[in-house]
């Protein structure tokens, strides 16, 4: 398993790990998992979209699986007392390269964001002066 994480502090590192996510898809070493949000929201609403991370589909044309997960926020609430919590993965679609062919990585993460708050609801859709954005 590769963790390779994304410095949104540091734009040349942030290169450095898209080129190597790219590479390792390219060769089929790995599948690759992101949170395009670049952090753990506060409030619980999902927070647009850092573009990019679609520069990885972009580059390997590979198909996008959209996916929510759902009841985190129960889970670290229980933490401190161990309780049962339920965790849900919800597969919302898969999206094919030719559906974002052409789409520039903006609107590629609109529809993406468009896609999960249809699974998730719109009281989880972030409206510009909410709080909850990181420092």
């Amino acid at each position: 398993m590769l963790c390779q994480p994304i410095d949104r502090e540091n734009d040349r590192q942030a290169l450095k790990s898209i080129i190597k996510c790219i590479q390792l898809i390219r060769e089929d070493k790995v599948s690759v998992c992101a949170f395009p949000e670049g952090y753990t929201s506060k409030d619980g609403k999902l927070h647009p979209f850092r573009a990019g991370v679609f520069k990885i589909a972009q580059k390997t044309n590979v198909p996008i699986v959209v996916c929510t997960i759902q009841g985190t926020r129960e889970l670290f609430r229980n933490l401190r007392h161990l309780r049962h919590t339920e965790v849900e993965l919800h597969l919302v679609e898969v999206i094919p390269p030719e559906a974002y062919a052409g789409l520039n990585t903006v609107a590629l993460g609109e529809m993406i964001y468009e896609k999960m708050i249809g699974d998730l609801g719109e009281t989880f859709r972030f409206s510009p002066g909410e709080s909850g954005l990181p420092s």
